[in-house]
């Protein structure tokens, strides 16, 4: 009986040392408008378009920003296709493309699956200077 005690004694103390691991290991999950009441949108404008020339735009979406519920910190994952071609700059305030690599950037992402284009297909391309997202 002694021994059935010390038994239980260790799975109840191995028990309780495994619950508390469980909390460490959640993942980061992506920042959506459902996660944080007070996300604020933006608009994405490209400029620069010639008028008299059918322009199709592709957005790729090679970065997402992550939330940490446990630490309540906010994170940026690159795309494994970005990762070689971005560096986040010294004071660690932006993500910057690495001085030669766009056009190796842009090869990358038309390789990947756009998840935004204009015109969709059938339409003809945009006439006009500039276009909003």
């Amino acid at each position: 009986m002694k021994r059935m005690k010390k038994l239980f004694a260790l799975l109840m103390t191995l028990a309780m040392v495994m619950g508390l691991g469980i909390t460490g290991f959640a993942a980061p999950v992506e920042v959506t408008d459902s996660t944080i009441p007070s996300v604020t949108k933006s608009n994405i404008t490209v400029k620069g378009l010639s008028p008299d020339v059918a322009t199709t735009i592709n957005v790729y979406k090679f970065a997402t920003l992550m939330y940490d519920a446990d630490t309540n910190e906010y994170s940026w994952n690159i795309a494994d296709w970005a990762d070689d071609y971005v560096t986040l700059n010294a004071d660690k305030t932006q993500y910057v493309i690495n001085d030669g690599e766009e056009d190796d950037l842009k090869t990358a992402a038309a390789a990947q699956n756009a998840v935004y284009s204009v015109p969709e297909d059938g339409e003809e391309g945009i006439m006009e200077t500039s276009y909003t997202f």
